[in-house]
């Protein structure tokens, strides 16, 4: 979606499972002052689906030939939220002279599930991620086979999930065009590719092309809610988790 004029362009890249549709009321502010461009991966919200793995290398390619194909060249002010934090810094590192500046909205960091299971261990805890990513990767799997098969239909709790909560502020046209996203296999299958290559492949590409950012203005935002005892953590372990997630945007924000 793009909205506005003017220079740099402002470019928005949602989290795992967002889509442009997230920064429905922040887009229209800075279209106030710029040129926007929300854009949705591969497979995810109005995009076709795209060769496998999603790996952040093949968002940060698709989105700069995107870029070009709608004729909107650099400066870009890359604005990633959670796990498009790292693809942003992708570009950013690997297309420095592109990127007039970052904003990290709650950003991930390279290997994040490792590095907070590693917390947690050194606290007496569980190493809970590795666990989690594989029963998500496991659902995801099902959600494409049940849309594969035409079966995710409403009055079933997969059907729920996979939809998510009514937004009743969406027209009903997109509101359709979000539901027959979620019900087609596509989606889920890139959404599992994504997840899958997040802490592995995605994380190794971030970590290789990691340097120095020079002078390039950066913002990192942290959400104070992370810090909050999540259900069945102790209390040294949300401590050891924030920590980490404290450290890895210390670590972002010192990139520059």
């Amino acid at each position: 979606m793009i909205d506005g004029e003017g220079s740099p362009t402002v470019v928005f890249a949602a989290g795992l499972n967002g889509t442009a549709l997230h920064w429905a009321r922040v887009q229209p502010a800075i279209a106030l002052r710029t040129r926007t461009v929300a854009f949705d991966k591969a497979g995810m919200g109005f995009s076709d689906p795209g060769p496998m793995p999603r790996t952040a290398s093949a968002v940060v390619q698709d989105l700069r030939r995107a870029l070009a194909a709608a004729g909107i060249p650099p400066p870009y002010v890359l604005v990633g939220h959670s796990q498009g934090g790292p693809q942003m810094r992708l570009f950013a590192f690997c297309h420095p002279h592109e990127v007039a500046g970052l904003v990290m909205v709650d950003p991930s960091g390279e290997h994040q599930d490792q590095r907070i299971d590693d917390a947690r261990a050194g606290v007496g805890g569980q190493r809970l991620n590795e666990f989690g990513r594989q029963a998500n990767l496991n659902t995801y799997a099902r959600l494409a086979r049940l849309g594969r098969s035409d079966a995710l239909r409403p009055g079933t709790p997969d059907y729920d999930r996979a939809i998510g909560p009514p937004m009743p502020t969406l027209p009903p046209a997109v509101w359709a065009a979000h539901v027959a996203r979620r019900t087609s296999p596509d989606f889920w299958r890139a959404l599992r590719s994504e997840s899958a290559a997040a802490s592995g492949r995605s994380s190794d590409e971030v970590a290789a092309a990691r340097r120095s950012l020079g002078d390039m203005p950066q913002i990192v935002l942290t959400a104070g809610r992370n810090a909050l005892q999540r259900s069945g953590e102790t209390a040294a372990e949300a401590a050891a988790r924030h920590a980490v997630w404290l450290t890895m945007h210390d670590e972002i924000a010192a990139l520059s």
